[in-house]
């Protein structure tokens, strides 16, 4: 009997441990980490494969590396909000360099072509203009606040909701002017106050037991990035169908700074 049980024990576990790992699935979390993407080619239109592409955090120096495959595609799959250059090398063609590559939250940003002229190794091209932006893999509206923005925009009583106030298509409720305190304080294209959904470095915080307050109050000092998607999002923004705000908190730089506000 003992012989027979024990194999029936062993076979039940096994079944077991193969059921439970099948249910497990992976569970997609709301970031802040975007991506990038764009395509190198020659002065002819040609694609230029095993291209070397680097992206430098202008702040904190960080750099990440990729490769063009064969079409002259590339793509940095996971990019924290920040401003970067972009330098694209192959040899036998110019360096070329953008200087001002800014990433935003959650952004599926394409720098577009990045165009390639035949010469020598030590010969570079430089482009310092902010390169246009443009999200080809989603269709969201959205308005992005960033950090020298957030500096000098005004800001009376200095609550982070204020900023909405600027968003085309939310409104404030209650009385013009007064303060937004709480992320059910205004409205995003007719939707309810209660509607909206607010996260911090990718972390929800919403007060769930009334589905409208935040649990936290962010100092506006603090804050790297305000970003709000109003309208056509994904569906990994699906908790609520009014405006989404997402903040990005500052995580430091290489150069020494600081600031100091008497209020």
């Amino acid at each position: 009997m003992s012989f027979v049980r024990g194999p029936r024990l062993v076979v039940g576990a096994i079944l077991v441990g193969l059921a439970v790992l099948a249910a497990t699935t992976p569970v997609d979390a709301q970031t802040t980490s975007a991506s990038v993407s764009g395509f190198v080619r020659d002065s002819q239109g040609g694609a230029l494969p095993g291209a070397n592409i680097t992206l430098t955090s202008r702040t904190q120096g960080n750099v990440l590396t990729v490769q063009s495959d064969d079409e002259g595609r590339f793509v940095f799959p996971i990019v924290r909000p920040d401003s970067y250059v972009l330098r694209v090398s192959l040899q036998g063609f110019k360096t070329t360099e953008q200087t001002n590559v800014v990433v935003n939250a959650n952004d599926r940003l394409s720098v577009g072509v990045v165009s390639m002229e035949v010469g020598g190794i030590e010969e570079n091209v430089s482009v310092t203009a902010r390169v246009s932006e443009l999200q080809v893999e989603s269709g969201e509206r959205s308005f992005t606040l960033e950090n020298e923005a957030l500096t000098n925009i005004a800001n009376n009583g200095r609550a982070l909701f204020n900023f909405v106030n600027l968003v085309p298509g939310a409104l404030q409720q209650g009385n013009s002017g007064a303060e937004i305190g709480a992320a059910d304080g205004f409205t995003v294209n007719g939707q309810r106050p209660n509607s909206n959904n607010v996260t911090i470095d990718g972390v929800a915080n919403i007060d769930t037991g009334n589905n409208g307050g935040n649990m936290a109050t962010t100092n506006i000092d603090a804050v790297a990035e305000f970003k709000v998607l109003t309208n056509a999002y994904q569906a990994e923004y699906g908790r609520a169908v009014g405006g989404q705000v997402q903040v990005v908190t500052k995580s430091g730089t290489q150069e020494f700074h600081g600031s100091g506000y008497w209020y």
